[in-house]
């Protein structure tokens, strides 16, 4: 159960960096900013999704309260 809740974590934040990446391409001033920021997070995130140990609820949570609205529309 808990590697199958692993693999699902990886797989939305790598969704999450397409969307992101896809929308930073084209986005100017502070929505670039934004997203550029998300994309770190995103990136230090990635090795920690999966370890065995991972605080995905706690990784979860912080990515929606940085995630900028127009990546959630």
């Amino acid at each position: 159960d808990k590697q199958a809740a692993r693999m699902e974590a990886v797989r939305i934040a790598e969704g999450l960096i397409r969307a992101a990446h896809a929308k930073r391409v084209k986005a100017k001033g502070e929505e670039a900013e934004s997203l550029t920021l998300l994309l770190h997070d995103l990136d230090r995130f990635m090795p920690i999704l999966h370890a065995s140990s991972a605080p995905l609820k706690l990784i979860f949570e912080h990515i929606l309260i940085v995630m900028p609205d127009s990546l959630s529309k």
